[in-house]
Parts: C-alpha cells; structure tokens; sequence
C-alpha cells in the first residue's frame, strides 16, 4: 500500500508536511506520540490497574485483565514502548502519520479521521520532498532494471 500524500510504501519513515481544511479552518496534523490516545508506558500500566482494581473489562474478568498486566511489565521495556513507531504506518516519534492511518488523530474533533465526521482536504506543503523521492525511486528502478 501507498501513501498517496507522499508516495511512500508503507511502513515508512515520515509523511511529508502537510495542513488540513476543516470546515473553513486550517490545522497541522498531530506527530505520532503526541495524539490524546497515546500512552506511554505508565500510562498504560495504570489503565490495566485501574481495570484490575474496578473488576475487569468487558469480557475479560479481572484475573484476565491482571494476566495481562503482569504479561505486558514482565515482557515490555518502558523505554522502547515509549520510543516505539506507530504500528500502523511505522512514522517514529514526532514524525506525521501516513494518509489514512488508523492511529492518525482529527485535529479538529479528536477523532480517527477515518471514521469522524469532519469533512478534511489535505494540502501538501513539502512538494519539493515528494519530487525528490519520486525521482530516486525512479532512479532505484532504472538501475535494478539494469541488473535484471
């Protein structure tokens, strides 16, 4: 699959930069790692203690949930979790996520921009990039060409 803002295949390093148009308003798309649903590591041991502590969640009863909790402190290093690049369209830390991406988060309402209701145009505002990376892939192609 293809990021069509950047051409990237996917997972790939950064999208290119990019403004959205929001119901007349101009906003800049939020960096993996800074969205609202993001959590860091603490964070996200403190959401399965609370669900220990408030019995379970869903389905799951709260042996299930604390199973899950001791598997994910025993198994995950706090460091690497918080550097980790988003594992839907593999952009590090800071970096914009790729059109399209489940992770992305709707500057506007919150939102995953896939399934919100704002309406969004997307503006490309790094054209010299996406020129530059179309021409050394056309390059890469040339010269596997050359050796096929």
């Amino acid at each position: 699959m293809v990021c069509p803002d950047c051409e990237r295949p996917y997972p790939s390093t950064t999208c290119v930069g990019k403004r959205y148009q929001i119901d007349g308003a101009t906003y800049d798309p939020i960096p993996w790692g800074e969205e609202a649903r993001f959590r860091t590591y603490e964070q996200q041991v403190t959401s399965l203690e609370t669900e220990v502590h408030s019995g379970g969640r869903g389905r799951l009863s709260k042996a299930d949930v604390r199973q899950e909790l001791e598997r994910f402190v025993a198994t995950t290093d706090p460091e690497a979790w918080n550097n980790r690049s988003c594992p839907a369209c593999g952009v590090e830390q800071g970096e914009y996520h790729h059109h399209l991406c489940d992770y992305e988060e709707c500057p506007a309402c919150g939102g995953q921009p896939l399934i919100c209701p704002c309406e969004i145009d997307i503006e490309v505002t790094d054209h010299e990039q996406v020129q530059a990376d179309a021409s050394s892939q056309g390059r890469l192609a040339r010269l596997l060409g050359q050796l096929g």
